[in-house]
């Protein structure tokens, strides 16, 4: 299985291990999920930094109608990204300067994914305003929570960081009931034992993912497989049932 190119996105799969690919244009429901587990990289490298935000508005952040760049705001913008990608389960890590936009309930709809995620803030803050009107601000060591089912705006500054994606249905069973508000999960991260450690393991996973996505995709699996698990059976039921979310 060899890497495959289209302009700044690099990625290893076959057509017979997931059908969609990023010469296809943007992921849509319709192409589900990948049969193994697989790698990508995408790079702004060698644009000019207007044409880079564009880029990575309509080719990377497009789950959120994103805010127009003006160039006094951000006159240097440049991005990256990789991640390893399984049927129940998505890793990413990201260094990006600052972008922000908002997801409306017509968009979700549209895109069909209601997926939940856990990330990892390495540099930078995060400012998320969920469908209660509730902002939470997060900033170096801190998690961060959103459910692409719900209406909300996103701001990030310039940032590095990554993030766990799991299928809404996975969680929903973990949990007995639908997902809670994200300002009433995030503040149940801000109080939970296991936030400093989870987030501590994101960052080496994080740090090795270059290395697993060349040469151990099966132990990376395995990793991704034990992280979902975690979070499904243990993380969220103990604590937010203990902050009485759930």
């Amino acid at each position: 299985m060899g890497n495959e190119r289209s302009y700044k996105f690099t990625w290893d799969w076959t057509p017979d291990e997931w059908a969609w690919s990023p010469d296809a244009g943007r992921w849509r429901p319709e192409y589900g999920s990948p049969s193994a587990c697989v790698a990508f990289e995408v790079t702004t490298s060698g644009l000019t930094p207007i044409e880079a935000y564009d880029y990575w508005r309509e080719t990377v952040f497009y789950g959120f109608d994103a805010d127009r760049n003006k160039s006094e705001r951000a006159p240097d913008f440049s991005a990256r990204a990789s991640g390893l990608l399984a049927a129940r389960a998505e890793f990413y890590t990201y260094q990006s300067d600052g972008i922000s936009g908002r997801r409306t309930r017509k968009k979700a709809r549209a895109d069909g994914n209601d997926d939940v995620t856990l990330g990892s803030i390495f540099a930078g803050r995060r400012w998320h305003r969920d469908d209660r009107d509730s902002v939470v601000t997060s900033a170096v060591g801190n998690l961060f929570f959103y459910d692409a089912a719900r209406p909300s705006r996103v701001e990030w500054e310039a940032h590095c960081g990554s993030h766990l994606t799991l299928r809404r249905a996975d969680v929903v069973e973990a949990l007995g009931q639908d997902v809670p508000p994200a300002g009433l999960v995030a503040d149940a991260l801000s109080r939970s034992s296991l936030s400093a450690q989870l987030g501590a393991r994101m960052r080496l996973l994080s740090d090795s993912l270059s290395i697993l996505t060349r040469f151990e995709p099966g132990f990376f699996k395995g990793q991704l497989d034990a992280r979902r698990q975690a979070l499904e059976k243990g993380f969220w039921m103990r604590d937010c049932q203990k902050w009485d979310i759930v």
